[in-house]
């Protein structure tokens, strides 16, 4: 019991602690730290010629697995009530947080990170567009849904918040951004598995 005291004690004493996300978006688990001996390159530059003509949109149309569209229809009174439980789910989550702490001003990125936090919680593998196990996690509500404003950052800010939240996933700050280019564009989806297509805007 001792040892086991002393190595909490020595797990806490090391474990950094942070008051809010401004504390963990400037800390080094935001910051992506690569040895000495990478080299820095431009994006599309892998060192090997590259036939960009070859690279193509992807279509996921033909894989069930990344798909939700039985769940809405599965649902009881079917899509237009499964669409109108999400709302009123995102309205009593709202009203919830109002009653339990009426003097707590939750940031967008508070709700951001929880909803997130607890969709890892969940699964623990991709969950984005993915039926795992029979079900999906539902998508978490929008800051308009929650009667809460946007956080707008500069695109650095959006990229170290984005980031310290992987970190505290534990997938690391191994996040980075690139320019939606005609290039670019073909690593975008162009449908998916629920046939919904768009242009990426760029």
């Amino acid at each position: 019991l001792g040892l086991a005291g002393a190595g909490i004690g020595a797990a806490a004493a090391v474990t950094p602690v942070f008051h809010d996300l401004d504390e963990l978006m400037s800390s080094s688990q935001a910051t992506l730290s690569r040895p000495w001996y990478i080299k820095n390159r431009e994006f599309g530059d892998i060192g090997i010629e590259l036939d960009w003509n070859l690279i193509k949109r992807r279509d996921l149309r033909q894989y069930d697995n990344f798909t939700m569209k039985y769940l809405p229809f599965q649902y009881p009174g079917g899509p237009p009530a499964f669409m109108q439980g999400m709302e009123s789910a995102a309205q009593k989550n709202s009203d919830r947080l109002k009653e339990l702490w009426p003097d707590y001003k939750a940031s967008t990125r508070d709700l951001a990170l929880a909803n997130a936090l607890g969709s890892v919680g969940t699964f623990g593998t991709y969950a984005l567009n993915t039926t795992q196990g029979g079900w999906k996690v539902d998508p978490a509500p929008t800051p308009e849904e929650l009667g809460i404003p946007k956080w707008e950052g500069t695109p650095e800010e959006n990229l170290m918040m984005i980031r310290a939240a992987f970190s505290v996933m534990g997938l690391g700050p191994m996040v980075g951004v690139s320019e939606l280019n005609e290039k670019t564009k073909n690593f975008v989806y162009e449908y998916t598995g629920d046939s919904w297509t768009w242009l990426p805007q760029g």
